[in-house]
């Protein structure tokens, strides 16, 4: 296998590069999130009484806009460098159940939480399997 030894292997570059979609996505939704007053959940979802289709609430016509101008490439890019600065000190990673994911965590909530939101967490049990040796 003839291979460029700066590059990764293939493996590798995929999950790199799923990697970097997931946390293009995470800072997006940090930031958006962050951008809303609490009360102004985009999320929470209502149905009328005997209605099984869902409606999203209405009481804000300009939400959209709001988040268009509160969403800006600046902002993204500062969290997506906080983001890797943390993987940066963990070893180049925030997988589960390592120090970098608790550090994620913790970035994540102090940015919520001084945006006005209340943090909870929802505790579940999740495997983690360590590769032994490379593939």
């Amino acid at each position: 296998m003839n291979q460029n030894p700066q590059q990764p292997p293939p493996a590798r570059r995929r999950a790199l590069i799923i990697a970097g979609i997931a946390l293009a996505f995470v800072a997006g939704a940090i930031v958006a999130l962050s951008a809303l007053r609490p009360s102004e959940d985009p999320l929470a979802l209502s149905s009328t009484p005997g209605s099984s289709t869902p409606e999203t609430p209405s009481s804000d016509p300009d939400l959209a806009t709001e988040l268009q101008e509160a969403v800006t490439l600046d902002g993204v890019m500062r969290h997506l460098e906080a983001l890797q600065d943390i993987a940066d000190d963990n070893g180049g990673n925030r997988f589960t159940a390592t120090g970098g994911h608790e550090a994620s965590v913790d970035y994540v909530t102090e940015v919520l939480t001084d945006a006005g939101y209340e943090v909870t967490f929802d505790e579940f049990e999740v495997t983690v399997y360590e590769e032994n040796e490379p593939a």
